[in-house]
């Protein structure tokens, strides 16, 4: 409910009439969190969505990687580092960083290194937030989550910590991919060198799409630990649900604070907004591309028979940058294929819910 161990700890003392001493508390408390956690590494759809996982940093490193990074989470430090980073941001927008010209191939890939390096630096930044509070982290890897090749934490042992110490754990990846991307951007002042300005595009861009808050990436588990709000995916349903039985009538049950209902209302409403923006804007676009592949595939045969040296690499990663978009079609369409098919599926089990009720009714009578 979003409640604090001192709330809980005055809540519980009240019910039961038994004195309990906070200490006492924040140990029930880390044992349910624990209880949680191994739950959640047995989590079948956690399975689901990274269908490839593959460690490649043992925890014994890092942690020992992460142990210096926790010094970048003492408060003066975070003041200093947030005070660069809004400098960096600002010069990249007087210096129009962001408008994106011509790359080479050699520039692309060089670019894209040091983007994967920032990614790195990203997990570590998880990491070394988890362990500045104590709780220790778990291996480093790659995987495949639902398309998107991506790098992970295990960070599961972030659950023994507060709800706020989470929300730190969940933007210290960000907060670290930063602190490299302002790096990035004294250096490319310093030297102009070219695949500095690829790999500042690129980080910009990979935190505006992390951020995000309905894609279960670092944005979603911000807002969730936030709020304090488990499984926030599933709240919008609730939400209208609740809204549906007040506009009938009916008493509906939500169990949290008033300011927590208004935020998960919002919420809702974005939620909705972005898959109609999906479904309405940007899926008829993919599937002009999708039905474009075809041509596309032999087009990309003809000029790599025809092509040679860089212009290959050119032409591979146009038809790769193609056939993930047309993946990504498909994956969208499944999902709002699920979407329609569990709406559908909910209201006639209520259909037929009422209509037992109502002929239940008719036979007492």
């Amino acid at each position: 409910e979003g409640c604090t161990t001192a709330e809980l700890t005055e809540r519980f003392c009240t019910r039961t009439g038994h004195e309990v001493t906070l200490e006492e508390a924040e140990l029930a408390v880390r044992h349910v969190t624990s209880l949680i956690a191994k739950a959640n590494q047995r989590s079948k759809e956690h399975v689901r969505r990274f269908w490839v996982r593959v460690p490649f940093i043992p925890a014994r490193i890092v942690c020992a990687g992460s142990r210096p990074l926790t010094l970048l989470f003492h408060p003066a430090a975070v003041a200093l580092l947030v005070c660069t980073i809004t400098v960096a941001v600002v010069i990249i927008l007087q210096m129009g960083l962001l408008n994106v010209n011509g790359w080479s191939s050699a520039v692309l890939w060089q670019g894209y290194g040091l983007f994967l390096l920032s990614l790195i630096v990203h997990e570590f930044g998880h990491s070394s937030a988890c362990l500045r509070f104590g709780a220790n982290p778990s291996a480093i890897g790659f995987g495949a989550y639902y398309i998107f090749p991506v790098f992970y934490s295990d960070v599961s042992a972030a659950w023994q910590l507060s709800r706020w110490q989470r929300v730190i754990v969940d933007l210290g990846g960000t907060f670290l991919q930063a602190i490299v991307g302002a790096s990035y951007v004294i250096v490319y002042l310093a030297t102009g060198w070219e695949p500095l300005h690829t790999a500042i595009v690129l980080i910009i861009a990979s935190t505006v799409f992390s951020l995000n808050p309905i894609l279960k990436f670092d944005g979603y588990w911000v807002i969730a630990d936030t709020l304090g709000v488990t499984n926030l995916a599933e709240q919008p349903r609730r939400i209208v649900n609740a809204f549906v039985a007040r506009v009938r009538g009916q008493t509906a049950h939500l169990p949290w604070p008033l300011w927590v209902i208004g935020a998960l209302a919002v919420y809702t409403v974005l939620t909705g907004a972005f898959w109609v923006m999906v479904t309405l804007r940007v899926l008829p676009q993919l599937l002009r591309r999708v039905m474009e592949y075809p041509d596309q595939v032999k087009h990309f045969a003809i000029l790599v028979t025809q092509s040679r040296g860089s212009e290959i690499i050119d032409h591979v990663i146009a038809f790769i940058t193609a056939s993930i978009l047309v993946i990504l079609t498909v994956l969208i369409c499944l999902r709002l294929l699920s979407l329609a098919l569990s709406l559908v599926t909910t209201t006639w089990l209520r259909l037929i819910q009422s209509l037992r009720k109502r002929g239940a009714y008719d036979h007492a009578k």
